[in-house]
């Protein structure tokens, strides 16, 4: 939680999203998370996501952005939330 009880804001968007990212980081937001392939993985859930966006850029990466608190920072994950086993990523290159 923020100061006074008001939560940080959150904003999710794709990697392709330059506008969006530009926009969130010059209003005072800052990068948290990068999940490389999350896109990939909400294509087999939904096939209808678009392979590239507007620019021609391939969709891959989640990109989430935090807005930061007056006097208080957060430390970027370094993690992703979820993360394949490697044993499961090895079988998928071996298909």
């Amino acid at each position: 939680m923020a100061p006074l009880g008001v939560p940080d804001v959150e904003r999710v968007t794709t990697n392709d999203n330059l506008a969006a990212l530009r926009f969130y980081q010059r209003s005072g937001f800052r990068l948290v998370e990068l999940r490389a392939g999350a896109l990939d993985e909400a294509r087999h859930l939904k096939p209808s996501i678009p392979a590239t966006g507007s620019d021609g850029i391939r969709f891959v990466t989640r990109s989430t952005l935090c807005s930061t608190s007056v006097g208080r920072s957060r430390a970027p994950r370094l993690r992703p939330r979820y993360q394949r086993p490697v044993s499961a990523s090895l079988r998928q290159l071996s298909e």
